[in-house]
């Protein structure tokens, strides 16, 4: 189970990375830890959260450890893999029986996790419907964590519309992830 008490920060280095202003991967996890326990512990204040990062630093534990304590509330969450959301949206729009009840859904639960965006395939009809749940959720003022493989902002911004990346990117508390893989230790 994915929980702040399992999380374990011993995990990353304190060596200092000159690339984030000589702070150690320890350190910047140490504010991540602290946002995150923040922003499960106020919901349900408004705040959207961008996790970026390379694979197997803690996104997704982090993500699901405010899931579960946002769940103890009694607040309902969606928790998603974009590759496989979106591939769910494009199925249930184009079959005969139109319908958009898993979209609608995304669009209105009181905490929605987008998890490992940048994994789907992209072509304009999901491209679309990003933009229209980030767009809602940001109108609703209903909070929103995303996390993605993707490490650069430039990246972000050449793979989406414009529209979409000003409003992930400007609209977002951006947590920048780094250090070594976890999973490989």
């Amino acid at each position: 189970l994915s929980s702040f008490g399992s999380f374990s920060l011993d995990k990353y280095s304190t060596v200092p990375d000159p690339e984030y202003d000589n702070i150690s991967p320890k350190k910047n996890m140490e504010m991540i830890y602290t946002t995150c326990v923040s922003f499960a512990k106020d919901f349900p204040n408004y705040e959207n959260l961008f996790f970026m990062g390379d694979t197997g630093l803690g996104k997704t534990h982090l993500a699901l450890a405010i899931a579960n304590e946002v769940l103890s509330k009694g607040y309902n969450v969606v928790y998603c893999s974009a590759a496989n959301i979106f591939k769910a949206i494009e199925t249930e729009y184009f079959r005969e029986q139109h319908t958009t009840e898993t979209l609608d859904t995304l669009k209105i639960c009181d905490l929605l996790i987008l998890d490992d965006l940048g994994a789907e395939y992209l072509n304009l009809f999901v491209n679309s419907s990003l933009y229209d749940i980030v767009n809602t959720r940001l109108v609703r003022q209903l909070p929103t964590i995303y996390t993605t493989n993707i490490v650069k902002s430039a990246d972000i911004a050449r793979r989406y519309s414009e529209k979409t990346y000003s409003r992930l990117i400007g609209c977002c508390n951006l947590l920048a992830f780094y250090g070594n893989d976890n999973r490989m230790k």
